[in-house]
């Protein structure tokens, strides 16, 4: 069995070779979601927005927006093992090598959409319709992820203020980035044209 190290050294060292494809449905950092073997049949996102309550006599309780809340992600899929050509195992076994890294990965959707970065706060798997080895012939999956603070050292918005910083001009990398994203521009696109401005 391949160890997490050999499997990361065989991933692409970056999401532009396999997103430029059209094939993957999703890239977290290297590890492409794309049919049929890896592909996932739900995304649910839940954003929570702080809006703290305070109590007041003979009135109903105000409220204040005190800023963003947690952001989260739940993917969940079938692999079947043996089908496809492919076993499918390797996947997780890459999702839970990043997850051990500890380290934020951006996350971008095929249609260009750019999530921006999060980590693994967990991976569920449960594998049934075992053979006599215990090999199983279906394995479903849940991977869990957690927005990491975009002003956070390695965020999102940390990286590229601190490419605008060197020129002085963070409005405009800002700008140039969300109209890539506009644009329906790949992880690749939004770089560029982030890299452009500043």
């Amino acid at each position: 069995m391949a160890t997490y190290e050999t499997i990361l050294t065989e991933l692409p060292a970056s999401p532009e070779a396999l997103a430029g494809a059209g094939s993957a449905m999703l890239m977290f950092g290297t590890v492409p979601f794309e049919a049929p073997a890896t592909a996932y049949q739900t995304l649910k996102r839940v954003s929570e927005y702080r809006q703290p309550s305070q109590d007041r006599v003979h009135q109903r309780p105000i409220r204040q927006f005190t800023g963003l809340g947690r952001d989260t992600i739940a993917l969940d899929g079938v692999v079947f093992p043996g089908h496809f050509g492919v076993s499918g195992l390797s996947h997780l076994a890459a999702l839970r090598a990043l997850a051990e890294a500890g380290e934020p990965r951006i996350l971008v959707a095929g249609t260009g959409e750019v999530f921006g970065k999060y980590v693994v706060t967990g991976i569920e798997e449960t594998r049934t319709r075992v053979f006599r080895d215990g090999a199983p012939r279906r394995v479903a999956w849940r991977l869990s992820l957690a927005r990491y603070g975009d002003d956070a050292p390695g965020g999102y918005q940390g990286a590229m203020a601190a490419a605008a910083t060197a020129n002085g001009d963070v409005r405009a990398v800002t700008d140039a980035a969300a109209g890539a994203v506009a644009d329906g521009q790949s992880s690749a696109g939004v770089r560029t044209a982030a890299e452009g401005a500043a």
